[in-house]
């Protein structure tokens, strides 16, 4: 008899697949492929006001929105897997989210007027661990991987 899926998979796997993911996605490529250098002086003065103390050049904007591009499939690889039902990526999204929150406290050590930023920035990927290592989620997704 096939196990009725958890609202919370449901909304969890679809918030990761097509908004972190695929939404997300989408905003950071148009995002990579118009910075230019007319809008990244712009750009340069909105994180200058936000309290960033250092500087940041074109080009390591650059590669942090590819940065943002990868961590974008993760989610699309990982939502969809959520809701696909599949036991790998319950743990690649437990393992990323563990992942994003060490990086978030390491980063707010470096840039520590990003406090409340960093709060913000964990609160999601808590909800995702909280959520996915439950008893009962965790047996939804390993019946499915006996069955296969």
């Amino acid at each position: 008899m096939e196990k009725k899926t958890p609202l919370g998979v449901i909304l969890l796997g679809r918030l990761n697949c097509f908004v972190f993911g695929l939404g997300f996605l989408i905003i950071s490529l148009t995002v990579y492929f118009n910075i230019n250098p007319q809008n990244f002086e712009q750009i340069a003065e909105t994180f200058r006001s936000s309290g960033l103390t250092f500087e940041i050049t074109q080009e390591q904007l650059k590669i942090a929105v590819l940065i943002n591009v990868l961590v974008c499939g993760i989610f699309f690889i990982s939502g969809a897997g959520l809701l696909l039902r599949r036991e790998w990526a319950r743990r690649m999204t437990i393992y990323f989210s563990l992942a994003v929150v060490i990086i978030t406290f390491i980063a707010t050590i470096a840039q520590p007027a990003f406090i409340a930023q960093a709060l913000l920035q964990v609160v999601y990927p808590g909800v995702l661990i909280f959520y996915l290592t439950n008893k009962e989620v965790e047996k939804y997704f390993k019946a499915k991987q006996k069955e296969d």
